[in-house]
């Protein structure tokens, strides 16, 4: 869930408590604030103040940035003075336009689909490879060199190409294929955003085993201990990467060796 994008310190807590399975009664237990006063706030009808704001903060699991965020959102709007209020509004969107920089800096990533388009797509990993490789010149112009890359039939392959035609992700004019759209970008909230990753882990698994691994691959793991806190600016750190790396990988002239590769992250 993106914090950021919530505007109203009410309906942020109310997302919180679903996410973490919460109860009024169980925050209003953790925070010592009586029960009758926590809905008349959530009713509209009154205000948290900055100490309780913190004590919901942190029963929900908030800390950084998120916390900040939080408290900004509860001064905000219990302030009676127009000129704090704006003050404490320019603070509120300068985090908020910090947090949506990744998405903004990653271009080229949404495609509207309908829900059966989505499960089509991300039925196999195979799909999105096919893509990938197309938007190469050398295996658009030859698409059995993808056969050969993958070590697959080519009949596989043409499944994944008329697939893809169908999705209107590519088109076919006068035997040359174009790309319509290279990249698609699944929310964390859709439901096939969890199979697409068991996918694509699979995918590694199957990698290693058959032991193709080459001297320019990298395969790391590793285990370690620290707080919540610091966990989440390793998270934002991935996040600032993926904006980076992705401005490494633009366009290729003609000439260029280009193939394709594949990074998954977790960090749990």
């Amino acid at each position: 869930m993106n914090l950021s994008t919530f505007d109203d310190y009410r309906e942020l807590i109310k997302s919180l408590f679903k996410d973490e399975g919460l109860s009024y009664r169980q925050v209003c237990e953790k925070t010592n604030i009586h029960s009758s006063y926590f809905s008349r706030v959530m009713s509209d009808k009154a205000d948290f103040s900055q100490e309780q704001l913190y004590l919901i903060g942190k029963a929900c699991k908030l800390s950084g940035w998120e916390l900040d965020f939080l408290l900004l959102l509860g001064e905000r709007d219990s302030s009676s003075l127009k000129n704090h209020s704006e003050y404490v509004d320019k603070k509120i969107k300068k985090i908020r336009n910090e947090k949506q920089k990744v998405l903004t800096n990653l271009k080229n990533i949404t495609h509207t689909m309908s829900e059966q388009e989505k499960e089509e797509y991300y039925r196999t990993p195979l799909t999105a490879l096919v893509l990938m490789y197309l938007t190469i010149e050398k295996f658009r112009k030859k698409p059995k060199l993808i056969s050969k890359s993958l070590h697959l039939e080519h009949q596989i392959i043409e499944i994944q190409i008329r697939k893809l035609m169908n999705l209107n992700l590519i088109e076919e004019k006068r035997g040359q294929i174009k790309i319509i759209k290279s990249s698609i970008h699944i929310d964390e909230s859709d439901k096939m955003h969890l199979p697409n990753l068991v996918n694509w882990r699979l995918e590694s698994i199957n990698y290693l085993q058959r032991g193709q691994k080459k001297d320019s691959d990298w395969q790391f793991s590793t285990l370690f201990s620290t707080t919540l806190e610091k966990k989440k600016k390793i998270k934002a750190l991935f996040k600032k990467f993926v904006v980076e790396a992705q401005s490494i990988v633009g366009p290729e002239p003609s000439t260029a060796d280009v193939e394709v590769y594949h990074m998954n992250f977790d960090l749990y």
